[in-house]
């Protein structure tokens, strides 16, 4: 991949990726997938019969 600067038109190649750097990223994705199961998943499917939880909660009017 590389990398462009826009202010002077310089295209340069992106470094490797550290080893520490992928380790750290690696050590994320299951925070990533528990936050998702827990907290989009149950909402985020086709016909979801379930109450929605109140952080997802929009206030309704009556007009009229």
């Amino acid at each position: 991949m590389y990398r462009y600067n826009y202010t002077n038109g310089d295209i340069m190649v992106n470094p490797a990726l550290t080893p520490q750097f992928t380790a750290q990223v690696s050590a994320e994705i299951p925070r990533y997938i528990q936050l998702w199961t827990q907290r989009f998943r149950p909402i985020s499917v086709v016909n979801y019969k379930v109450r929605h939880p109140l952080w997802c909660a929009v206030a309704q009017t009556r007009v009229g």
